[in-house]
């Protein structure tokens, strides 16, 4: 059935502002027909000013952008009886305070190191505390709110110069953090649950939102117009996340539907599709081959630099890597034999596409070494691989390189504002800290912080301690340092390491 959905301003305050825009739209777009669909999408990713039927945010409204982009950006700075200052009560009452002495004036959260003479914000876990003193202390840049529900999921723009968050309140919020002059602020209503977002990963203007009801929506943030509405199978109607290709010379992305809603149906019962799509044309392209009863899918990514690889976690503990271009099956690393309780709900490779991370159920963080489980060839990675045997096709411990417990940080399934939410990872590119040089990722809690954690140990080397509620949502942008998260209470933070 057709699904509605309007643009509207983003009124910040968390309740409904008039659509600027609405009506509905099914398959690639409102109109029909191959002309109509190049000339649709064409338009829309011309160059062009912001269109005046969507209104953005003004440095006069109140509630929607607190320490956002009309504030100043030094992590609580801002005009008296601006929004920065409402924030700081809020997080004062939220955090407690600290209180390295009696007579001491209460200081922010940016000029104290974590584990500096052992203080450690009163209310938060013991885990904060094994932080050493050279661990990452975050400063607060900006603070977004206006989710009336709780925000599920947030993404970095592949530029740099905007974010998006997704909510419960069947809308998603584009935000702008970047220098340039361009307004992307927005709020998407798309009349359904919005379970997944995707940015370009070099760009600041194609973003793809994932809904509940078979839709996955292509926003074009410079022009503030959705370019495409695609339509996925009836029976799989859940989106539960997509991903673009860092490809240019061959753009596409990848989506993972549902038969049921997230791992709570983790059972039997749930069914699963991955789709590969073209991201210049918003055509289907083709599924990778998950089997004759294929298990529901919590997570997909394409390997970085070329995007020829795809890994999948699914409910029945096994992550498979696939090639994408020629669906070919590589590899496949079973979490079980693996040593572990738990089935994978989210992966994400490392610099290159030999290493993928895997976090299960169960708080269990993997390394696999794809070289040592996988036939991948060196023609499928672009050289990055020296190439495996038939025989390695079936990977348990043995390409397993390393193995952690982070649900003692809070990484694990966890009901948040009554919803059972999958863990989720983003590698932290270029941050140091790690032992040994281990990559650091930041992780999801079901705490009111956010840790940076050891890939390999599962130690926390430092955290975001800017929410009044539940972590729900990480990600990260290497090449400004910017941290993302999102909160059960709708609220998007903006954090970076200390300069």
């Amino acid at each position: 059935s057709p699904v509605p959905f309007a643009v509207g301003s983003v009124d910040g305050a968390g309740g409904e502002s008039t659509p600027q825009v609405s009506g509905t739209r099914t398959g690639t777009h409102a109109g029909a027909g191959a002309d109509a669909d190049a000339a649709f999408i064409a338009s829309s990713l011309r160059d062009s000013p912001p269109e005046t039927n969507v209104e953005s945010l003004t440095s006069g409204e109140t509630g929607h952008a607190e320490g956002g982009p009309n504030t100043s950006k030094d992590g609580g700075g801002s005009d008296e009886g601006s929004d920065a200052s409402l924030l700081n009560h809020a997080v004062d009452e939220s955090y407690h305070k600290f209180a390295p002495s009696a007579s001491a004036a209460v200081p922010t959260y940016e000029n104290v190191t974590v584990g500096e003479d052992g203080i450690v914000p009163e209310g938060l876990p013991d885990w904060v505390d094994s932080i050493p003193s050279d661990g990452v202390c975050f400063v607060r840049r900006s603070v977004f709110s206006g989710h009336s529900a709780a925000a599920r999921c947030c993404r970095l723009s592949g530029g740099g110069a905007a974010a998006a968050s997704a909510s419960a309140d069947k809308s998603a919020r584009v935000w702008t953090i970047g220098d340039d002059s361009t307004d992307r602020n927005a709020t998407i209503y798309c009349g359904a649950d919005v379970l997944s977002l995707a940015w370009e990963s070099s760009g600041d203007r194609l973003l793809l939102l994932g809904t509940a009801e078979r839709s996955i929506k292509a926003w074009n943030a410079d022009t503030r117009r959705i370019m495409g509405d695609l339509s996925v199978d009836a029976a799989t109607p859940y989106v539960c996340d997509l991903h673009l290709s860092p490809s240019a010379a061959e753009p596409c992305f990848v989506s993972a539907a549902c038969s049921l809603p997230g791992p709570t149906a983790m059972r039997s019962g749930r069914r699963g599709v991955v789709t590969l799509w073209s991201a210049s044309t918003l055509k289907r392209l083709h599924t990778l081959p998950l089997g004759n009863d294929a298990p529901g899918v919590s997570s997909v990514r394409l390997s970085p630099v070329d995007g020829k690889l795809a890994a999948v976690a699914s409910d029945d503990s096994l992550v498979r890597l696939f090639d994408a271009s020629s669906r070919a099956f590589c590899g496949v690393l079973d979490c079980g034999a693996a040593g572990c309780t738990g089935s994978g709900v989210c992966v994400r490779f490392g610099e290159s596409a030999d290493v993928l991370h895997v976090l299960t159920t169960d708080g269990e963080l993997l390394e696999w070494d794809v070289r040592m489980g996988s036939n991948v060839s060196t023609s499928v990675a672009g050289g990055v691989f020296d190439g495996g045997s038939a025989s390695g096709a079936i990977g348990g411990g043995a390409c397993v390189t390393s193995r952690a417990l982070v649900a003692p940080l809070g990484c694990a399934m966890s009901s948040i504002d009554g919803t059972q939410r999958p863990p989720e990872m983003a590698w932290a590119r270029g941050l140091d800290g790690g032992v040994s040089g281990a990559p650091l990722l930041l992780m999801t809690s079901r705490a009111a912080c956010a840790p940076l954690v050891d890939a390999r140990s599962g130690g926390a080397r430092g955290a975001l301690l800017y929410h009044a509620a539940g972590c729900t949502s990480v990600d990260w942008h290497h090449a400004s340092a910017l941290a993302l998260s999102a909160t059960a209470d709708g609220r998007v933070v903006v954090s970076s390491p200390p300069a």
